[in-house]
């Protein structure tokens, strides 16, 4: 994204320490300019939180790092971190004095406490947002959330963004369009 939009400013986020060193590895290897890299996760609250690095077989599931929460139950063995957290409204507040046009997020089941962390920017700015859900309790609470402040539920199907109809169709990718 940073290499086709190079005009745009991008504020990437990763709490996991190993992550967050290859993604400024790419960064860098890349000359990104663009990019600016935050090591802390996002929620509903600010502080500390605990993560775990899932390790199945011996093997680190990197790219399944997650915040331990009562509500995630699957991965859960493996090392774990304690890592900084805040709220997307209170990091905006702070450090973005522009408009945000686009999330991207992908948090392991964790997307209803960062949206929750996020409402005054989802309001103010009306962001497209592309979320990947599990079809689980998050997923029903994040639409509701997003309805509740004027979002569509769409997909893309067939290279076009059409209403997402649960009886119908079966992902996990997701885009919330501001109605």
């Amino acid at each position: 994204l940073a290499r086709k939009k190079p005009h745009a400013h991008i504020h990437a986020f990763e709490p996991m320490p190993d992550n967050f060193k290859a993604l400024s590895r790419i960064t860098k290897h890349y000359n990104l300019q663009n990019i600016s890299l935050h090591q802390l996760a996002l929620g509903e609250k600010e502080g500390t939180i605990e993560m775990i690095l899932p390790v199945v077989s011996d093997v680190k599931m990197q790219g399944l790092a997650h915040i331990k929460h009562d509500s995630i139950t699957d991965f859960n063995e493996g090392p774990t971190v304690q890592v900084a957290i805040k709220t997307l409204d209170a990091f905006t507040q702070q450090n973005i004095n522009q408009c945000i046009t686009g999330i991207k997020m992908d948090v392991e089941n964790y997307e209803q406490f960062v949206l929750a962390g996020a409402t005054n920017v989802l309001q103010k700015n009306k962001p497209i947002i592309y979320i990947e859900l599990w079809e689980n309790d998050n997923r029903n609470i994040c639409f509701n959330l997003l309805q509740n402040i004027g979002y569509r539920i769409m997909i893309l199907h067939r290279n076009a963004l059409v209403p997402y109809e649960k009886e119908k169709h079966t992902t996990q990718n997701f885009f919330f369009i501001p109605s």
